[in-house]
């Protein structure tokens, strides 16, 4: 089962903003707290930085992890990036190594 590939390119875009924004991050965080620079550029790059518009889905913290599969976001695996029921699924028919079911 395949998640629609609007999903897919929505994803993708989220993830190129974001790194895009914490690298312009990690530039005006320098220019705001080297010293060796004078008062007045921090200051200026400090108010630039605040004032600029930034999207909403910065945030690094906002991308979820989907699963590759079936573009679940909820109950994917970070090791092999599946969504459980995809995961159970591969492991029953024994495609996945070093995985086995549980019996008790």
């Amino acid at each position: 089962m395949m998640a629609s590939l609007a999903i897919y390119i929505k994803d993708k875009k989220q993830r190129i903003t974001v790194a895009n924004y914490v690298r312009r991050r990690l530039f005006y965080r320098y220019l705001i707290n080297d010293l060796q620079l004078h008062k007045y550029i921090r200051v200026s790059n400090a108010i630039s930085f605040c004032n600029s518009k930034k999207p909403k889905k910065r945030h690094i913290v906002r991308i979820r992890n989907r699963a590759i599969y079936t573009a679940r976001a909820r109950s994917t695996y970070r090791i092999t990036r599946l969504s459980r029921m995809q995961l159970r699924e591969l492991i029953n028919l024994g495609l996945l190594p070093g995985f086995r079911k549980a019996i008790w």
